[in-house]
């Protein structure tokens, strides 16, 4: 009888075999996990670098976009400036003092004008003005009573001064020779019968801007026709060279003594890579051959000045971006992954997600705490870069208004001076009667002057006011007698209402200038009106005061309303208004802590609404 059961050693060896079958099946198994594991890995940091290659491109791009934004700011508001001192340089020329002066016909003395050209200095905020003979001595200045004078000294082998004689003006940057500061200057010949007798000079100061273009992790220069820097925020960098310098243009910079003679150390620029024609990535070393850095270099030709106006942006903070970027990508990548992974063992393994859970949420919690102090930061930043733009805008502004001004000034001090010799004249002939004509002439022309000046410093002035309780009618009375002039050629009537005699709080000189805008405005509106008339109507409401001036002429088409108290902005077209007159009167206004606003009358004309808080107490409730 054959028996049914089975051999234990065949039992052992089948237990055997499929335990090694087993054991190759789990080797087999894990080293599947193990690759796939090191394919992931692979893919994953594949992957994160091409994101950190993508956040480098648009970080460099931001900042490129961002560097070359304030770059054109700053050469806006430097050729602002420039024009700014051109055109005191020139308008000064033509005062009939200095030529009066160097014929030397004992009418005006030395004193007078180096106080004048003291006076002009500080007016103008320049750095030094000074008056030479036609052989380049300086015979007037304003530093005349300083340890370093300018007076007695020869300048006649500076570029500025052979092409104001030549060629009717001059413009140079150097070091001074005397007060070894560095400066920008501006020369006019004195004419007299059209011959050159003399040089005006201006010289502009430039440490100012150096200190206003300062900003964190950037450099800003300046360099001139040759490659020398003369300007940068970082003096690591001034007057040294950006190329080597030849020895022909050496020996022009020696014979003009423009720049000290070891000024011409050359700034070691490697390029790394280049962006577009006036932009790359660079590595500089500074003059101790300190750690290199690597810089975006932006460049801007500034063709009037022959100059070039270079940015450089230290990349240190496009790649701590880049990094903060990619490390919070990785992060919230591996993240993902883990909570997939937990998941994924969710049946077998409840206890070790939870704890798994808990920890990647810490971890998630501390890299937005790090992130979001990182936002903070780059905010602060952005704010500043925001206020350094506002800054350099203000120079742009400046460049505008000197325009305005040179119009505005230059014929009255013009005519002023053609009037002064016509009295000198006058006055030798014993025609005083005449003469007095002419001098009240010149004080016409000067009061016109001092009102354009008025209204400009009314606008840039910024600091606190004390307000105090004035009459409505007064101001306005007041402004009536200073425009008596205006009115007694015009046939404009202005109608005051009796309730005008309320008190309202506001600065009574800023008040009455509010009057004069407003009243002066509304007559060059009503300039073809057929009996033109302007009312003024006070009303009170409360602890608040509503002043209404209004004009029966043509009104303003809505869309001029939107912009009618924006600078800059006139009507008044050919007759040479700045545009500034109802900006004077928001501004003011506004500092009162009031409010204001212009409609046009259904009937016609224009009408403007201040609202100003009662002066408690005054006038009639």
């Amino acid at each position: 009888m054959t028996s049914a059961a089975c051999d234990p050693s065949e039992r052992a060896g089948d237990t055997a075999a499929g335990g090694a079958d087993a054991k190759r099946r789990a080797d087999r198994r894990r080293l599947w996990i193990l690759l796939a594991a090191a394919a992931g890995l692979g893919l994953f940091a594949v992957g994160i670098l091409q994101l950190a290659s993508l956040f480098r491109e648009t970080a460099l791009d931001q900042e490129r976009e961002a560097a070359r934004t304030k770059l054109e700011l700053i050469a806006v508001g430097l050729a602002g400036e420039l024009a700014k001192f051109e055109t005191v340089a020139e308008i000064l020329s033509g005062d009939a003092r200095y030529r009066t002066f160097l014929r030397q016909d004992g009418l005006v003395s030395l004193e007078e004008i180096n106080a004048r050209l003291e006076q002009v200095r500080d007016e103008s905020d320049a750095l030094d003005v000074y008056l030479m003979d036609r052989g380049g001595t300086t015979l007037a200045a304003s530093n005349w009573n300083q340890e370093v004078s300018f007076v007695g000294r020869n300048f006649g082998y500076r570029p500025y001064f052979q092409d104001a004689i030549g060629r009717g003006f001059g413009k140079f940057f150097a070091v001074g020779t005397t007060s070894k500061v560095r400066g920008y200057y501006f020369a006019y010949p004195i004419l007299h019968d059209s011959q050159a007798i003399g040089v005006l000079t201006v010289k502009m100061k430039i440490d100012h801007l150096e200190t206003v273009w300062d900003g964190k992790g950037s450099d800003v220069l300046v360099a001139d026709d040759h490659g020398i820097v003369f300007m940068a925020t970082d003096e690591r960098w001034r007057l040294r060279s950006l190329w080597p310098i030849a020895p022909e243009v050496r020996e022009r910079i020696r014979e003009t003594r423009q720049y000290p003679d070891d000024a011409h150390e050359v700034i070691p620029i490697e390029t790394l890579e280049t962006l577009a024609a006036d932009e790359r990535i660079v590595r500089l070393t500074d003059a101790q051959g300190g750690d290199a850095a690597l810089w975006l270099m932006q460049e801007l030709k500034m063709p009037q000045a022959g100059w070039t106006l270079i940015l450089l942006s230290d990349l240190s903070r496009v790649d701590r971006s880049v990094l903060q970027n990619t490390v919070l990508v990785a992060a919230c990548a591996a993240a993902l992954f883990g909570l997939a992974w937990v998941a994924f063992e969710r049946q077998r393994r409840t206890r070790d997600r939870l704890l798994s859970e808990r920890r990647h949420r810490s971890e998630l919690e501390k890299l937005v705490e790090e992130r979001t102090r990182g936002l903070k930061t780059a905010y602060e930043e952005l704010r500043g870069v925001q206020e350094q733009l506002v800054l350099n805008s203000r120079f742009a502004v400046m460049g505008r208004l000197s325009a305005g001004l040179s119009h505005e000034i230059s014929q009255p001090l013009t005519a002023i001076g053609a009037h002064l010799d016509n009295a000198r004249e006058l006055i030798a002939r014993d025609r005083i009667e005449d003469a007095r004509q002419r001098l009240a002439d010149i004080h016409r022309l000067t009061a016109r002057i001092t009102k354009i000046v008025r209204q400009l410093k009314i606008l840039a002035h910024g600091s606190r006011i004390e307000l105090n309780p004035v009459s409505v009618r007064r101001a306005a009375e007041t402004a009536i007698g200073l425009l008596r002039e205006e009115l007694a050629k015009s046939p404009v009537e202005i109608e005051l209402d009796e309730s005008s005699l309320i008190h309202v709080m506001a600065e009574p000189l800023l008040f009455e200038q509010v009057f004069v805008n407003l009243f002066s405005n509304s007559m060059q509106a009503l300039s073809e009106t057929r009996a033109p008339r302007i009312s003024l109507g006070v009303t009170r409401s409360g602890g608040w005061v509503e002043i209404v001036v209004s004009d029966n002429g043509p009104g303003l088409e809505p869309g001029r309303l939107e912009e009618i108290f924006e600078p800059f902005v006139t009507t008044r077209s050919g007759q040479g208004g700045l545009g500034l007159g109802l900006t004077i009167v928001q501004d003011t206004i506004v500092r009162f802590g009031g409010r204001i606003r212009a409609e046009n009358r259904p009937e016609g004309g224009l009408v403007v609404t201040l609202s100003l808080r009662a002066a408690e107490g005054k006038g009639p409730v």
